[in-house]
C-alpha cells in the first residue's frame, strides 16, 4: 500500500500504462474493503478510525501476469460527504495522478 505523502517510489512503482481503478463512494460503505478483496491481499486498513485523513492510497495487485505488461493498481479515494468536500477530494485525485 502507498500514499502520496508516505510513499517517495510512487513514481517508480506505477507506470504510465498500468491500468488504475479509483474506488469512491460515501463513508463506510466498504471501499478499502472491496479492494483488499479484488486485489487479493489485506493492506488497507478498514476501520476508519486508522486510515490517514484525506490521502489517496494505492494497491498494486500481486498478480500484473494476467494483465501482460500493464499493473493493476486500485485507488482508495478519500470519502466525502460534502459538496465541498468533495472539490478538495478531486483536487487531491487530481493531484496525485499528475504525481504518478
Amino acid at each position: 500500500m502507498g500514499d502520496k505523502s508516505t510513499d517517495s517510489g510512487v513514481l517508480d512503482t506505477i507506470g504510465q500504462h498500468d491500468i488504475l481503478i479509483a474506488v469512491v463512494g460515501d463513508p463506510g460503505v466498504g471501499k478499502s474493503t472491496f479492494i483488499n478483496k479484488a486485489a487479493a491481499v489485506d493492506t488497507l486498513p478498514i476501520d476508519q478510525a486508522s486510515k490517514p485523513d484525506n490521502e489517496v492510497q494505492y494497491v498494486v495487485c500481486p498478480k500484473p501476469d494476467l494483465y501482460q505488461d500493464q499493473k493493476v493498481v486500485f485507488l482508495d479515494v478519500p470519502a466525502f460527504d460534502s459538496e465541498s468536500n468533495e472539490q478538495v477530494i478531486q483536487s487531491k485525485l487530481r493531484n496525485w495522478l499528475r504525481v504518478v
